[in-house]
């Protein structure tokens, strides 16, 4: 390769290239400070393990391969790098943040004044550069094997409140940016339809994997009703004749229906646990008060393995031109758990929630748009907290939120317990006004 030729996949960013990118992150960041998550910065190097499929699951997240990690291998030397190491770690360039911010969080759990050891929730926010080793002829502008992830982790609540919070957070993170609500698509499902239909017919993993496969693509291709969309959609019916998917009751027909109303959809569920159909009816309807629309789509499933709920997926809609999975999150409760079973630790898990955002995805959406940075707007980002809102309410919480919000304030919105006891001590350790509603 010549010297003057960056390889395949990676990219330097100059001038009003790199100003348009940090234009995009600090209006998120300022964005999410705003509503109290802290900035966490992790390494670029993360040990193996916790990129196990005892961790992370044997398919983690969609075109996943084991041979799409870069591996390194570090060396410990003492006082000279004469001779031996005294130790050497296996290692991954990190492909993603989740893992490691959760494995930041295990070896937190042992302190008292850790916020998630006294009841309160922990929101961090990340911007960091991730790395897979992509297919060559996958390389694009928007798939790249140096890429940035923004995105935010929100741990400590289990109720449907934090999922639709992580979803508002997402939703009006991008309409930050200039985009419209027209332009901003979010589509939601729920991983338990996926295992619960495994289960039901008794699928191996590997029967799973390929499964699961084939709707990822779907997924990303149900925008258009190309040639590629059916030809996706009869190799899933054939898997399914090959695998006997074949009771009225579970049709795998669920995870390609076209787009309905998802009152329709949701009707589709009858024959799945109550509990799915009730925690997506009430995300819509909060979803639906709080101004923003997301949409039900069976073939959003990410991960069987690393989700435990919620899943969604947002794509953008340019003048016409679809930029497809910008960003997605889900739901992962158990990912603490098995990250403290690893080191012996009995843990009953954290639940939890977040989504990632794609920056050259982003990027390649305001160039559609011909929006350019305006670098007068940079601004020195506070991390004080100017206002509490307290109320089980999530509604008028996220409602007054973004009224405060845009005058400029900062606010942390606290429903997971709101004893008085408990609200005059986040007062006090804030030093911040409380509202409770």
């Amino acid at each position: 390769m010549n010297i003057n030729t960056i390889m395949k996949g990676l990219d330097v960013y100059f001038g009003a290239e790199d100003n348009l990118r940090e234009y995009v992150v600090l209006k998120l960041s300022k964005f999410f400070k705003q509503y109290s998550y802290n900035k966490i910065s992790i390494p670029s190097l993360e040990q193996q393990t916790i990129f196990s499929s005892e961790m992370v699951g044997s398919h983690p997240w969609p075109s996943w391969h084991p041979k799409s990690l870069f591996p390194v291998i570090v060396k410990d030397y003492n006082i000279s790098y004469e001779g031996n190491p005294f130790v050497s770690y296996n290692c991954f360039l990190v492909p993603e943040v989740t893992a490691t911010v959760c494995r930041w969080v295990a070896s937190k759990m042992n302190e008292k004044d850790f916020a998630l050891n006294k009841g309160q929730q922990l929101r961090t926010f990340y911007v960091t550069n991730c790395f897979r080793n992509e297919l060559i002829d996958k390389i694009s502008d928007t798939k790249l094997r140096q890429f940035t992830q923004i995105g935010i982790e929100n741990m400590g609540d289990n109720s449907y409140k934090s999922d639709i919070e992580v979803l508002y957070m997402a939703f009006e993170s991008l309409r930050q940016l200039d985009l419209s609500e027209e332009e901003i698509r979010i589509r939601i499902s729920d991983v338990r339809i996926f295992n619960y239909f495994c289960k039901f017919y008794k699928l191996d993993l590997n029967q799973q994997y390929v499964i699961k496969d084939l709707v990822d693509k779907i997924s990303n291709k149900k925008s258009n009703n190309s040639k590629e969309l059916k030809d996706l959609i009869a190799a899933l019916n054939s898997k399914a004749i090959d695998y006997n998917l074949n009771n009225p009751k579970f049709p795998v027909s669920i995870f390609y229906t076209k787009y309905q109303n998802n009152n329709v959809l949701l009707q589709k569920l009858k024959n799945y646990p109550k509990e799915i159909s009730e925690n997506l009816q009430q995300i819509i309807d909060t979803a639906s008060y709080l101004g923003f629309e997301i949409t039900l789509d069976f073939s959003v499933i990410r991960s069987q393995e690393y989700y435990s709920g919620l899943t969604f997926q947002i794509d953008l809609l340019i003048d016409s031109v679809i930029i497809s999975e910008v960003g997605g999150g889900g739901r992962y409760d158990y990912f603490l758990k098995r990250i403290m079973e690893l080191e012996n630790i009995s843990h009953n898990g954290t639940p939890s929630v977040g989504f990632a955002l794609s920056l050259e995805r982003i990027i390649k959406a305001l160039k559609t748009k011909n929006l350019k940075a305006n670098t007068s707007i940079l601004y020195p980002l506070s991390q004080n907290i100017d206002v509490i809102l307290v109320s089980q309410d999530i509604k008028k919480l996220i409602g007054i939120s973004k009224k405060l919000t845009m005058n400029g304030l900062i606010v942390l919105l606290h429903y997971i317990n709101t004893d008085k006891n408990k609200i005059n001590e986040l007062s006090k350790m804030y030093n911040s006004q409380t509202i409770i509603i």
